[in-house]
């Protein structure tokens, strides 16, 4: 659909007729506007639940926060035992007591392992857990989606539905539209009028839009 200005003050909107003549009639940029707001407010959950879900969201990262700190430690003493072994052998080595050929074998074999436990950590030191914050961000977005959406100037309207909605169409006087993930998660449970358990569910890996 493309605008077009009446009376050099009123925006209607049509079919670009791209794929020839169309029996769509003219409509009001105010009566789509109404339509996407309708829309948006299928995603008007009440308050409670953001806190609620903010507190699954903490208590979650916390546990995993833990569960690194736990795994990190036995990683590290595991690196110190094969460092602590590849010190002895290779007194040993100078030594006598073991010959080349082992000497060889199993510092190939403990450094690979050490080295393994070393990346290990790496990536658990480099972990993102931003997806609370993501995840908590997107919610108090789309919780005033309804509101903010009439206050916007047309440009950050345009964003808005560009973020939140996707495959939006009009026949017959009537708009349909797909929330894009998770707000289409969102919309579910909000419509289905779930309870706190489902919105528990509500722990996705999000890219950060906003």
């Amino acid at each position: 659909m493309v605008a077009e200005i009446k009376k050099a003050k009123y925006i209607y909107y049509h079919c670009s007729r791209f794929k020839g003549k169309c029996p769509e009639k003219y409509v009001r940029q105010e009566v789509l506007e109404e339509k996407f707001s309708e829309l948006m407010n299928k995603l008007t959950f009440p308050h409670w639940i953001l806190a609620e879900v903010q507190q699954v969201l903490h208590d979650g990262r916390a546990a995993e926060q833990r569960d690194r700190e736990e795994t990190r430690g036995r990683l590290a003493a595991e690196a110190d035992r094969l460092q602590r072994r590849l010190d002895v052998l290779y007194s040993d080595r100078v030594d006598g007591r073991i010959d080349v050929e082992f000497y060889d074998r199993m510092v190939a074999q403990w450094r690979d392992e050490r080295a393994r436990c070393l990346r290990d950590m790496e990536l658990l030191d480099s972990a993102d857990d931003g997806y609370a914050d993501d995840a908590l961000e997107i919610l108090r977005l789309v919780q005033n989606a309804h509101h903010e959406f009439a206050k916007r100037p047309p440009t950050e309207k345009r964003r808005m539905l560009n973020l939140l909605l996707s495959n939006c169409s009009w026949a017959h006087g009537c708009l349909t539209a797909n929330f894009r993930h998770p707000f289409d998660i969102i919309a579910e449970n909000v419509v289905c009028g779930a309870g706190l358990g489902a919105w528990r569910q509500l722990r996705w890996p999000v890219e950060r839009q906003l």
